[in-house]
This record gives structure tokens, C-alpha cells and sequence, in this order.
């Protein structure tokens, strides 16, 4: 009788301590409030970084920091994720960007413009909630095949090159947002 009773209790203790493991593995205290339809673009903060003080002036960071929040809310608005209501969730996008120039780890950089990297940070708020967020790490821009011969003949040397960069980041960020709303398929 004694054996059977200490199995049972060893039963119950398993049980519960499982079910004490299910029930701590949850993801936190989530938000009810559900996500807008559109959004309103709340903030765009960017930091730039890079290893070589060129001779060229390329564009600074407050200038970048307007282009992508340009370029964010025009794209927004193209795919019809745009709102200027109120009652909208906000997007609060961080960008760490990463200037890279040709043969800027030699003895002899360029000042030419090599491919960035990036890293973005999207955060869906309801007031100060946050909703939900997006995070990359690590990516690195990828050109066509023309433009890879004009980075490794050294001719993206001027502010307007960059340009281009600032562009695709943006379509991808707001890509990430029409994810959101618009899971793909495959």
C-alpha cells in the first residue's frame, strides 16, 4: 500500500511539474489590442558607422535619417499602409547603418562606396504598448550586376551613389510592415 501510494504522489508531482513547465513557457503578457490596418510612421531613428574618414563627402546621418523617413512614408502610402488617423498604430523603426567602402580593410582604401549593412528594428505600438516587432540583423545590400562592376571598379564615389542604398532599405522595411498585414504564401 505504501509502495502504491508513493508512485501516486510521484505521479502527481511529475504532472504538476509539468504543467508548471507548459504554463511558464508562454511568450509574456501580450497585447489584446489588435493591430491597425494602416499605420502611422511614429519615428525613424538611424546611426550610421563606418571604419574610414573618406576625403568625399558623403551624405550625414541626419540627412540619411530624412531620406529613409521619406522614402518610408512614400512606400507606406504606395501600398496603402499609410494613415494619418490618430487612433493608428504607430511604426517606431531603428536602423544601425554600416558605410562600407572599397578595400577598406588594406593598407590603401578607397573612398568609394562598397555595399552597406544594416540592421533594422520595427516595433508596432498602441500608445505604449507594443504591439509586435521586426527585427534583421546582419543584411547586407545586394546591387544588380551592373552596379556590382561600378563598386569594384571604384566609380560609386559620389553622395548621390549612395542614394540608391537608402531606397532599398526603405522598400525592405516597408516590405517587412506588409508582411504583417499580408503573411506570403509559401
Amino acid at each position: 500500500m505504501n509502495g502504491q501510494l508513493v508512485n501516486h504522489f510521484k505521479k502527481i508531482t511529475v504532472g504538476l511539474f509539468l504543467l508548471a513547465l507548459i504554463g511558464c513557457s508562454g511568450s509574456g503578457v501580450k497585447s489584446t489590442a489588435e493591430m491597425s490596418e494602416q499605420f502611422k510612421l511614429g519615428s525613424v531613428s538611424l546611426t550610421v558607422s563606418q571604419r574610414i574618414a573618406p576625403k568625399i563627402t558623403y551624405h550625414t546621418e541626419s540627412e540619411l535619417k530624412q531620406l529613409l523617413g521619406d522614402k518610408v512614408t512614400y512606400f507606406l502610402d504606395q501600398r496603402g499602409l499609410l494613415s494619418h488617423q490618430s487612433k493608428a498604430n504607430a511604426l517606431v523603426i531603428q536602423v544601425a547603418y554600416q558605410r562600407h567602402f572599397l578595400d577598406e580593410q588594406t593598407d590603401h582604401p578607397s573612398d568609394s562606396l562598397a555595399y552597406p549593412r544594416y540592421d533594422y528594428d520595427i516595433k508596432v505600438m498602441n500608445d505604449y504598448t507594443e504591439l509586435t516587432h521586426i527585427a534583421q540583423k546582419n543584411r547586407v545590400f545586394k546591387g544588380r550586376f551592373i552596379m556590382d562592376i561600378d563598386m569594384l571598379e571604384g566609380r560609386l564615389d559620389s553622395k548621390s551613389d549612395e542614394i540608391i542604398f537608402i531606397e532599398q532599405l526603405a522598400k525592405e522595411v516597408v516590405r517587412s510592415v506588409d508582411e504583417l498585414k499580408n503573411p506570403p504564401i509559401f
